[in-house]
């Protein structure tokens, strides 16, 4: 079995529309995500790692959400929060 790109639990991962995910998670529950994130999150675990708890929690509170992002983005939010975190 597959696992979630958020939480690393157990997940049916299906190929959807839209060069996306769908990804059913007993954690996050449904969410869809591009495959572009996707990979991006496989790919490069360590820049990412501190923004996956709060996608998961995006996913499990939202009705099934579209994580749209080339995954730049969550790395550049990771190393804004890494170096307020160490300014303070």
């Amino acid at each position: 079995m597959k696992t979630c790109p958020l939480c690393g639990s157990p997940a049916e991962i299906t190929d959807v529309v839209i060069e996306s995910y769908e990804v059913e998670c007993p954690e996050c529950k449904r969410y869809r995500i591009t495959k572009i994130a996707f990979e991006f999150i496989q790919q490069n675990p360590n820049k990412v790692k501190d923004q996956l708890p709060l996608l998961s929690r995006a996913a499990h509170d939202a009705q099934i959400p579209l994580l749209i992002t080339d995954g730049e983005d969550i790395a550049d939010t990771a190393a804004k929060q890494q170096a307020k975190e160490k300014s303070d």
